[in-house]
């Protein structure tokens, strides 16, 4: 419920969607939650993968890795690319911060993921501006074109 609030294809408020992360963030940090982490550190670098819920997939990555105890209590298994709950899910032990993000790196590439968003995000934004640009002109060329006709 809170994971699909924060996702821009539901339209809710920015209040909900913040209290939606906040309350999301502090139930992933939980230990009796650790069996589900790395579930949603995923949904978050596949959200940022596919430009989608961006800034609220980063926060919620913050939320998770930046305000708890410095070492989390997770369950990760690197060597395997299974992904069923099962097989991925094994070799439970404790990790500090620094330690998951260099994991988290390894893993997912998450650095190249921001910095392509990035550049997604640049390209988006060019190809707006383009066009708020070219729709100005045409809406000045017909003001002008209008004036003409009635002087």
């Amino acid at each position: 419920m809170f994971w699909n609030a924060i996702q821009d294809q539901n339209f809710v408020s920015t209040q909900v969607t913040k209290e939606a992360m906040g309350h999301l963030a502090e139930i992933i940090r939980r230990n009796r939650c650790a069996y589900y982490r790395e579930s949603f550190i995923e949904l978050c670098i596949e959200n940022l993968r596919n430009n989608e819920s961006v800034p609220q997939s980063l926060k919620l990555l913050l939320g998770i890795l930046g305000r708890s105890s410095p070492s989390y209590r997770i369950i990760f298994n690197s060597s395997t690319t299974d992904k069923s709950p099962p097989e991925f899910f094994m070799g439970e032990h404790v990790i500090d911060t620094s330690s998951l993000v260099h994991q988290l790196e390894d893993k997912y590439q998450l650095l190249q993921a921001f910095f392509a968003d990035v550049s997604y995000f640049k390209s988006r934004a060019a190809e707006k501006l383009q066009q708020l640009i070219k729709d100005r002109q045409e809406e000045a060329e017909k003001q002008l074109e209008q004036s003409g006709r009635t002087a």
